[in-house]
Formats: structure tokens, sequence, C-alpha cells
């Protein structure tokens, strides 16, 4: 005869432990990850506004789509640094007369 194996139900209480360790999971999770969403935020941002640019760019590199996410990268890295450090410079030169001061 073929008997199937009984299996026991779950109780109670190891359901909701398991439910108790998935949320304290969870919010480990999410303390650990929180730092990393203005980040993530900003390159949503990035990568919406210049989806069109990444289109046309890709449009007049005849379709090699790898060439336009070259040229899309050295782009946005340009117009992240540039700012930046002009930005680090300029506090650079000034930190002295507001120490001064």
């Amino acid at each position: 005869m073929n008997q199937q194996p009984s299996l026991r139900p779950r109780n109670i209480i190891e359901t909701v432990l398991v439910i108790f360790l998935l949320i304290a999971l969870l919010v480990a999770l999410y303390d650990v990850l929180k730092i990393f969403f203005g980040v993530l935020m900003f390159a949503i941002v990035f990568a919406i506004s210049f989806e069109n640019f990444y289109e046309w760019l890709v449009r007049h590199i005849k379709n090699n789509r790898k060439v336009a996410a070259f040229v899309y990268v050295l782009l946005l890295t340009v117009i992240i640094t540039v700012p930046l450090s002009l930005l680090f410079s300029s506090i650079s030169r000034n930190v002295k007369p507001v120490i001064d001061w």
C-alpha cells in the first residue's frame, strides 16, 4: 500500500515565531539599507531625467547600446564630478578665512 507520510501541521507558536523572525530580519535589513536610499533616489532622478537623451544617443550611434551607455556614463560622471570638485576647491580656499573669523 502507498501510505503517505503524515505531516504534522505547524502549531501556532511555530507560525508566530517564524513571522516574528521574518519581521525582525526585515527591520534589520531596512536599518542597514536606509543609508543608501538617498543615493538611490539621486540615481533614479538622473536615470529618468536623462532617459530621452540616452535614447537619442543610441539612435545616433547606430543602435549600439554599449557605446551609448559608455558615453552616457562618462557624461553623467562629468556632470557630477566637475561641480563637486569646484565646490570642494572653493571650500578649501575659504577654510582659513572662516577659521580666522
